[in-house]
Formats: C-alpha cells, sequence, structure tokens
C-alpha cells in the first residue's frame, strides 16, 4: 500500500505512465519519476563502497549468529551436565570423566543436546550417556549407545515410542510364575506406555531404517505371529506340565521335600487343566537369586537357594516341558489359550493389532533398543536398568 503523497505523485506521472483502473504501473526506464518525494538517489556509491558496506553487515551478523549459537551451546550443555553428572554420582561412575572415550562421546552429546528442546529429550540423552559410561570397552552396546546419541534429535516421537514398543516386546518379560499375575504385569507396561497412537505405515520404519537402529527386510517376507514369539520367551507359561495322579508327579514331589522345599512349589497349569507346573517364566528364572515360590501356607515368599535346592527345581521343571510323544493337539490348545489371555487384556490386544498390521518384515538393532530403553523409561514405572 503506497502513501497518499506517493499515491498522488504516480498518479501525475505524465505520459510515461500507463493508468489503470485502481493501479498505476510505473514505466521504469530513463524517465525522471516525480520530484525526489518517492524515489532516493545515492549519488557517489561505487560497486567497491557497496561491496565493502555488505561484507561489513556480513561480518556483524555473522557475529551476532554465533555469539547466539554460542549461548545456545553453552545453555544447553549445562543443561545437559546438570542431568549426567548427579545420574553418574548414583551410579558410582564419575570416574568415566577420567577416559578419553567418554569424554569424546560427551563432546557428540552436547551437540546433539544443542538441537534439543524438550526436558525429555535431555532427560533420555542423559540416560543414554549414563549407559555408555557403564561400557566402557568395546562391545555391541558401546557401540550402539554411541550411535543412539549421535541421532536421537534425528529421531520423531511417533518412531521412539514404536522403538519403545519394540523394547517392551523382546526386552522386557514378568518376573511373576503366576500366569494371570504376570500377563497383568506385562499388561500395565503397556497401558503405561499408550498403545493407542503408535506409529502406522512405512513412513516410521523407514525412518529408523535410514538412522540405522533397525534394518527393513529387502527380500520380502512377513512378520511372525506375535502371539508365537511372546510364547517362546514365556516358556514357563507354555509347558505340558504333569498330572497329579502321575508317577511323574509324584516322583518331582518326592525330589523337592528330599531337599526341603513344599510340594506347593508345584501349582496348577491355567492353559492346560489337570496338570500341575513349577511357576517360572522361563528356565532361566531359576538362576535368579532369591526366588520367589508358593509356600505350604499358601502364600509365596522369597527364599534363598542352594545349589542342590536350585538342581532340583531345574529338574522337576524340565520334567514339566514336553516329552516326545505327547499329542500335538495338547500343545495346540495351550498356545490357543496363551492367545485368548492375551486378548483379553486390552493393551496386549492392542499392541497384537499394531504388530498384525506391519506387513514388512524389521529387525530393529541394538541401537534401536537403546533409543527404545531411554523413551519406554520415560513411562513406565520400574522399568529393569539397560544392561
Amino acid at each position: 500500500m503506497l502513501d497518499r503523497e506517493c499515491s498522488e505523485s504516480l498518479q501525475n506521472a505524465g505520459d510515461n505512465a500507463i493508468q489503470g483502473q485502481g493501479s498505476t504501473i510505473v514505466k521504469m526506464g530513463n524517465v525522471n519519476i516525480g520530484n525526489g518525494s518517492c524515489v532516493s538517489i545515492y549519488p557517489g556509491v561505487t560497486e567497491e563502497k557497496a561491496r565493502q558496506i555488505a561484507k561489513e553487515m556480513v561480518g556483524e551478523a555473522e557475529a551476532k549468529l554465533l555469539k547466539k549459537f554460542h549461548e545456545m551451546y553453552q545453555n544447553n550443555a549445562s543443561k545437559l551436565n546438570d542431568l549426567i553428572i548427579p545420574k553418574l554420582r548414583k551410579a558410582d561412575m564419575l570416574g568415566a570423566f577420567e577416559d578419553p572415550g567418554f569424554l569424546h562421546t560427551l563432546y557428540q552429546a552436547y551437540r546433539t543436546a544443542l538441537l534439543l528442546q524438550e526436558e525429555k529429550s535431555f532427560d533420555m540423552l542423559s540416560d543414554l550417556l549414563k549407559n555408555r559410561a557403564a561400557h566402557p570397552r568395546i562391545d555391541i552396546k558401546k557401540i550402539a549407545l554411541e550411535q543412539a546419541i549421535r541421532i536421537l534429535n534425528n529421531v520423531s516421537d511417533a518412531s521412539l515410542k514404536g522403538l519403545a514398543a519394540y523394547y517392551c516386546l523382546f526386552c522386557i518379560i514378568p518376573r511373576s510364575g503366576d500366569i494371570s499375575a504376570g500377563l497383568d504385569d506385562y499388561a500395565k507396561v503397556f497401558e503405561e506406555l499408550g498403545v493407542d497412537d503408535l506409529p502406522v505405515g512405512r513412513k516410521w520404519l523407514d525412518e529408523i531404517d535410514m538412522l540405522g537402529a533397525a534394518r527393513i527386510s529387502t527380500i520380502g517376507g512377513t512378520m511372525r505371529s506375535l502371539a508365537d514369539i511372546l510364547a517362546e520367551g514365556l516358556s514357563g507359561y507354555m509347558v505340558r506340565g504333569m498330572k497329579e495322579e502321575d508317577d511323574a508327579y509324584r516322583d518331582a514331589v518326592k525330589l523337592l521335600q528330599k531337599e526341603g522345599l513344599p510340594k506347593e512349589a508345584l501349582i496348577a497349569h491355567e492353559f492346560h487343566p489337570g496338570y500341575m507346573r513349577i511357576p517360572f517364566v522361563s528356565e532361566s528364572f531359576l538362576e535368579i537369586e532369591p526366588l520367589t515360590l508358593p509356600a505350604n501356607d499358601g502364600l509365596s515368599s522369597m527364599i534363598e537357594l542352594d545349589d542342590a535346592q536350585r538342581n532340583a527345581l531345574k529338574e522337576v521343571y524340565r520334567m514339566t516341558t514336553s516329552p516326545e510323544g505327547v499329542p500335538a493337539e495338547e500343545f495346540k490348545e495351550i498356545r490357543k489359550r496363551f492367545s485368548e489371555a492375551l486378548s483379553q487384556r486390552e493393551s496386549l490386544r492392542k499392541v497384537m493389532v499394531w504388530w498384525g498390521q506391519m506387513k514388512t518384515a524389521v529387525r530393529v538393532n541394538e541401537t534401536g533398543f537403546a533409543l527404545g530403553y531411554v523413551y519406554a523409561k520415560q513411562n513406565v514405572t520400574g522399568i529393569p536398568e539397560y544392561m
């Protein structure tokens, strides 16, 4: 919009102006336009002087930008330090500041922090640093954590949430040997994580593939059933068990009692009515110290085991697994009941639906799991430490 004086001057431009309704187009040739009230002339400015002025202005702008950049760098680096130092102190790992390798990673973390804005992003970055300090020697986790620190500021929230879901599926399992209690605990993990807005489609998968947090299959293939994958991780829930009237059950009870363990260590199998099982998520849980076992008073208690007791429990556990010759229909029925139990818990049902919509085989690597862990830690209470 023109000011009034300029508008009148242009309207009176004479034969060298082409006037149209509501506007005036001015021919800018060798025409003297008005009396100078609208156009300023700068006599005596050479091209060399113009370049010098422009160069000085560029220098001033650059100095201002560098000052602003330096202030941002200092502020964000200080914010990260305020998070990571207390975490390392609590974990008794302040010695990491004498490790050149860790200091190099810390420098990279400062660069990543420069582009972070949300408080939770700084917290996730400090968690990655803490876990990097816990892996000073070269191994897959050290490499993965350093890569996660480099790319954190490029990973979208949607992709971080998807990676967190992967982490919870593949790196977390319930502790309870009681099937219903264990699956309830597992469902709570996904309730806290939030499963209504997990990423779908190909875009987020391409993102984590390009960033090096996962690999998308280039030769086709489909994702395995999530129920099948979980059944392998929760193998103690899927054993055949043993009937109380069978000789195997009586032998198992004798073996337990011989080592001072209660026969109540064998409990009813929820997925195989009429059968008994040892209440463990998997055989690997028999290595955990101490163990929780049902007692003869109907309550469960934590007990310290000696080697003979631990070996007795392992033997009984193996007696409840599926021997050769057992009809396949029995295992099919156990698997069916397991899938039904998952679907009865809303968060687990939604996770299975989310998993089922992924048509391309995807393998999340250790970098992806590291990112998934720090995101899940923001939402899931009591999540185990990244190991």
